[in-house]
């Protein structure tokens, strides 16, 4: 279901409190080439911290990116953030990172992954605290879907079934420890209460955890950002249109 301006305001302004969960890359700018580049801009960032700074709101951004990269990206330290897909928090400018498994896996996959950069031009690696990814987003899609299947087939025959976890996100595919979710953070952190609206907007297969957790409080709004199945409640076309909800939050 396709949300109007209007559809959102009108619940927003039925709730004395919001918490609103925000994920990154794809939610609130647009993809690129590679990821350092995805930096906000400051008149996005200065938005961002005037929702931070309204009393009923509660703003997090979850994202599976990893804790440093955030704290370089977001400028404004009091904005809580939950990076590494939910085993990393910052809240009141202070990192908590939750405990997991030993990552034995990470060697041979790099490994392999290696092996496929070779074979497939323009691809590349990025190593995340929990996790291990493979873009291919610069290389020709048919090419790189089709490696994209392989390093699914290797994990999933080389290594224990579900741990760790292969995410197939937008051109890329990540490889990450098993008690990654984004969800899950959600459900453990925050009360439910009963004047809150939960608000969550994201545009990737991992935020499916985060609305599936969102959903279990009682008053929830789930807004999917692009095309893709979802269990969202509601769609908005791209990235663009999570601002201009933004906008309406501050005007």
């Amino acid at each position: 279901m396709f949300l109007t301006m209007d559809d959102v305001l009108k619940k927003i302004k039925h709730f004395e409190n919001l918490l609103l969960v925000l994920d990154y890359d794809g939610t609130l700018l647009d993809f690129v080439d590679h990821p350092s580049k995805a930096i906000l801009p400051r008149n996005k960032q200065e938005m961002l911290s005037k929702i931070n700074v309204q009393p009923n709101v509660k703003l997090i951004i979850n994202t599976g990116r990893t804790s440093s990269q955030m704290d370089e990206i977001i400028a404004d330290k009091q904005i809580d953030i939950i990076a590494d897909h939910g085993l990393s928090h910052r809240v009141n400018t202070v990192w908590k990172h939750y405990p997991t498994d030993t990552i034995y896996w990470k060697s041979k996959v790099r490994s392999f992954m290696q092996q496929v950069c070779r074979e497939c031009p323009g691809s590349f690696i990025e190593e995340k605290s929990f996790s291990i990814c493979w873009h291919y987003r610069p290389c020709e899609e048919k090419i790189g879907l089709h490696y994209a299947e392989k390093v699914h087939e290797f994990v999933n025959t080389e290594l224990n079934p579900g741990n760790p976890r292969i995410l197939k996100g937008k051109k890329v595919v990540e490889v990450i420890a098993a008690e990654a979710n984004k969800g899950e953070i959600i459900r453990q952190t925050f009360p439910k209460e009963s004047d809150t609206l939960y608000v969550g907007i994201g545009d990737d297969i991992t935020d499916e955890d985060m609305f599936t957790a969102l959903q279990e409080f009682e008053e929830h709004l789930t807004i999917k950002v692009g095309p893709g199945n979802t269990s969202a409640e509601y769609r908005i076309d791209n990235w663009k249109n999570t601002w201009d909800i933004l906008k309406k939050l501050v005007s």
